[in-house]
C-alpha cells in the first residue's frame, strides 16, 4: 500500500508533454505505390549529427521493408560510382538524378531532412515558458521521370507552460526526440496512405 502511495505522489508532480504534429503535402500526391521498384534512401541536408543522420536512414529503411519494398539501401552504406554524398542534396540536380538512372538500379530516390524551427525557453516573471518545434520532410523522386513524386512535411510541436510556484515536474522532449517522433509519423502516414 504504502509504495502505490508514493507512485501516486510522484506521479502527481510529474506531467509529460506530448507533442502536436502538422502534416503539410508540397506535392500532388499524397500516397506512394510502394508495390515495385529499387529505393534509395538518403538522409542530408539536416542540422542533425552525422549518427543520428544515419539513424533516420536506418528507421526509413527498416519501416519501408515492414511495408513490402523488397529491394531499399541507405545511400550512406553504399559506394555509387561517380556520384559522392555531397552531390545527393535534398533536391537533386537533374544530372544527379541522370547520373543514378545511367549508372545504378534504383528507380527512387527517398530523401529526408529535418531541422529545427525553433528552442524558446523562457522565463516570463509569472510563468515560464518553453516551446521547441522541429520539421521532418520526406521527398520521394522517380529516377527515370527525374520528378518529385511525393514530398511530405511533419511539424512537430512541444510547449510546456508552468507557474514557477507550482510543484510540478514537466517533461518535455528534446529537439532531437522530437525529430524522430516527427519522422515516425510521417512514416505512419505513408503507411495508411500507400499501396501496399
Amino acid at each position: 500500500m504504502n509504495k502505490v502511495y508514493v507512485l501516486l505522489m510522484v506521479f502527481s508532480f510529474i506531467s509529460c508533454r506530448a507533442p502536436q504534429f502538422s502534416h503539410i503535402y508540397h506535392s500532388a500526391y499524397t500516397s506512394l505505390d510502394l508495390r515495385n521498384g529499387n529505393w534509395l534512401v538518403n538522409c542530408t541536408e539536416s542540422d542533425m549529427n552525422l549518427t543520428n543522420e544515419d539513424s533516420f536512414a536506418e528507421i526509413t529503411v527498416k519501416y519501408f521493408t515492414k511495408l513490402g519494398i523488397d529491394s531499399i539501401d541507405n545511400a550512406r552504406k553504399l559506394t555509387l560510382h561517380y556520384i559522392t554524398p555531397e552531390h545527393l542534396t535534398f533536391i537533386p540536380s537533374t544530372e544527379v538524378l541522370n547520373l543514378l538512372k545511367q549508372t545504378t538500379k534504383y528507380n527512387y530516390l527517398v530523401n529526408i531532412k529535418a531541422n529545427n524551427i525553433s528552442n524558446i525557453d523562457f522565463d516570463m516573471g509569472s510563468i515560464d515558458i518553453v516551446k521547441r518545434t522541429v520539421k521532418t520532410e520526406l521527398c520521394v523522386y522517380d529516377i527515370n521521370t527525374q520528378s518529385c513524386i511525393y514530398h511530405q512535411q511533419v511539424n512537430a510541436l512541444v510547449r510546456a507552460e508552468k507557474n514557477p510556484d507550482e510543484k510540478l515536474i514537466y517533461f518535455i522532449d528534446d529537439l532531437e526526440q522530437l525529430k524522430f517522433k516527427a519522422l515516425r509519423e510521417l512514416l505512419q502516414d505513408i503507411k495508411k496512405r500507400s499501396l501496399k
